[in-house]
């Protein structure tokens, strides 16, 4: 039945009879229709004002209902009507109160379809509903100023619910705009192309919701809210397939704008194509603590913002594919826990981050303690941090590259790989300082290597981090060099390893404790002599040395006089030669060995040897003890450096 040619908006101020149809006819003719009597196509009524309140509370008529175009001038229920299918198609509806309403078939309040007022209810109320085919809102208008818009608790809808194609909905206080919680949608949820808003509180709200197959929020959807519920709510939610929100534009100036704790996604989850979020408070702009996402979790291109806390909040999150974070991704955050912040995370696939730009004017750019990557993690293009990367515990099985990191704040610790371990990792040492000299850089930039351990590092340049270790580490730490000089020694590098080696005990007798000021200068003398137990050669050569002076002295000595008697310092023993016969040359040299050496005689001693009577024969005496002692010394080390007891110390 068409009524009239006229909107709805025309119809409702219209006063012409001709156009006006009382609900309660309405309502006489659904009820008078029987089953085998009923027009399949039920009852249509186009642009008709319909006046009084049409009321089908548990009615069970057996046609369906179409009112299209059509204006109310007063509310319509439905609670516990049970209807073939329904459609308000255009019409305006000063308010739609269904609780519990089953429908066999489809539910259409699309294509202009209109409610506004003031309802603390709800403007439409599909409380527990039950709808066997789709739900169609696609294009409706709902403003609501003292409540929700759509309050849809534990619907089931066993086809796709659509609000789509320029859906509208605001609504105001704490309970939200659009509600869905633990409700459930065998088909999709589709919000593409739609706005929300509230002022006072959640723009939507599908805390425990159920999807069997994808939501859209997406090409855009905007949705702006108010409070620390955040704007769209999805926690604890479970989706069958992907859920996208490419594209979306998500606000809230007083908590997050997106709110999905323990969040499951069967497949993919889509933050990209210039997603922007926008929050405050340290719950984070994005926040997705304990989610769970089986497929690829893309923020390609994604902008998290938040002036009071983390930009992107994913602690304990796990993602079964790669986790994007790369070009163009911007998080900007504030605080102690990051602009971006996957404490605990589990990545299956690789972390990229290329081109992602992280800042955070007073805490970390990034904090990822504990983050376990069964892949590579790559900030390998392009990446800027404002901000200490934190990277404690982190235990990735594939390649740690940093080779595109800019980091534009240098003051304090930048990089903190304390405790983590990975299979590569490309570091250049650009990235702390990036002049070739490492004191040009001062002690600003500073890292924590502390237990780091990787078993191959990419481009490595040992001068270049032995810099690293000693001037950019708050505090002496052997185990960051033991970890080098392993790595340099298992690829054949053994020289450069003991150069590695001997710095580490460079920087213990530099900031370490060894003690008090004896043991600090037998640290520094055993360092120059015996290079720390790894110059052996140099401690031979000190010996040979001494060997020499010794025989020397003992040279010098058989040409030097002793007394007024006219005998040399080193001369004849009485038993082995007459008065006035002198020591030969090579005599002379085996006294000097004999004095010298501990442990071990020439014999030639029983012919020639110091005269200790005289004064000079003491000095003598005394200056082979002491070389004697030195040849102690210096054999001792030898021995020790070259069985490798030495390189055993830390």
């Amino acid at each position: 039945m068409v009524c009239s040619d006229l909107s709805a908006d025309a119809l409702a101020v219209t006063q012409e009879p001709a156009y006006q149809m009382p609900a309660r006819v309405i309502r006489r003719v659904l009820l008078a229709a029987t089953a085998g009597q009923a027009d399949p196509r039920g009852l249509r009524i186009r642009g008709a004002r319909i006046t009084g309140q049409l009321d089908l509370t548990h009615a069970y008529p057996a046609i369906g209902l179409g009112l299209i175009d059509c204006a109310f001038d007063q509310g319509i229920e439905l609670q516990d009507a049970h209807l073939p299918w329904l459609s308000l198609t255009g019409s305006h509806v000063p308010q739609l109160i269904a609780d519990r309403m089953q429908t066999d078939g489809v539910l259409k309040l699309d294509s202009g379809f209109r409610v506004v007022g003031s309802h603390s209810r709800g403007a439409v109320c599909l409380v527990a509903a039950h709808i066997r085919g789709q739900l169609d809102m696609s294009g409706a208008h709902l403003d609501n100023q003292s409540g929700p818009a759509l309050v849809a608790d534990r619907i089931q809808v066993e086809g796709t619910a659509c609000f789509k194609g320029g859906f509208h909905a605001a609504g105001a206080g704490e309970d939200g705009t659009i509600r869905m919680p633990e409700s459930h949608i065998a088909g999709q949820l589709v919000l593409s192309n739609s706005e929300l808003s509230n002022r006072s509180g959640p723009a939507f709200v599908g805390e425990q919701l159920v999807v069997d197959g994808a939501v859209f929020m997406n090409q855009p959807f905007v949705a702006t809210g108010h409070g620390v519920a955040g704007t769209v709510r999805l926690t604890s939610a479970s989706l069958g397939s992907e859920l996208s929100l490419a594209g979306a534009r998500l606000s809230n100036d007083s908590g997050p704008a997106l709110s999905a704790d323990g969040l499951r996604v069967a497949t993919d989850l889509a933050l990209s194509e210039d997603f922007q979020a926008d929050g405050r408070g340290e719950r984070g702009a994005i926040r997705l603590t304990g989610a769970h996402i089986e497929g690829e979790f893309d923020a390609s291109n994604a902008h998290a913002t938040n002036p009071t806390g983390p930009g992107l909040s994913a602690r304990d999150i796990r993602v079964g594919e790669a986790l994007y974070i790369g070009e163009g991704f911007s998080a900007r955050g504030a605080g102690k826990w990051g602009a971006l912040y996957l404490t605990g995370a589990t990545i299956v696939g690789p972390l990229v981050a290329g081109g992602a730009r992280l800042r955070n004017s007073s805490g970390p750019s990034m904090r990822a303690e504990r983050l376990h990557a069964l892949s590579d993690v790559r900030l390998d293009k392009d990446v800027t941090v404002k901000g200490e990367i934190r990277l404690q515990g982190t235990v990735i099985e594939g390649k740690l590259d940093f080779s595109g990191v800019e980091v534009r704040r240098r003051n304090g610790c930048i990089l903190d790989l304390a405790g983590s371990k990975t299979k590569e990792v490309l570091l250049p040492a650009d990235l702390i300082c990036t002049d070739q000299d490492e004191h040009a850089c001062g002690d600003a930039a500073r890292v924590d290597l502390t237990g780091f351990t990787y078993a191959q590092f990419i481009d490595i340049d040992p001068k270049r981090w032995l810099g690293i270790l000693r001037h950019h580490t708050d505090k002496y730490r052997p185990q960051p060099y033991q970890q080098l000089a392993l790595l340099l020694k298992s690829q054949g590098h053994d020289n450069p390893a003991r150069e590695v080696l001997r710095a580490q005990q460079d920087d213990l007798r530099a900031r370490g404790d060894l003690g008090n000021l004896l043991a600090r200068v037998s640290h520094w003398a055993w360092g120059v002599f015996a290079g720390y137990g790894y110059r052996v050669r140099r401690v031979a050569g000190a010996l040979a040395v001494a060997l020499f002076v010794a025989a020397a002295l003992g040279v010098v000595g058989g040409s030097i006089q002793a007394g007024a008697n006219g005998k040399p310092v080193v001369a004849p023993t009485s038993a082995a030669a007459a008065p006035g016969t002198t020591c030969s040359f090579i005599e002379r040299i085996g006294v000097g060995l004999d004095r010298g050496l501990p442990l071990a005689s020439t014999g030639i001693r029983d012919r020639c040897d110091l005269d200790t009577r005289s004064t000079a024969g003491q000095i003598f005496t005394a200056l082979l003890w002491g070389i004697q002692v030195v040849i102690w010394a210096l054999a001792t080390l030898a021995l020790a450096g070259y069985t490798g007891l030495i390189r055993k110390l830390n």
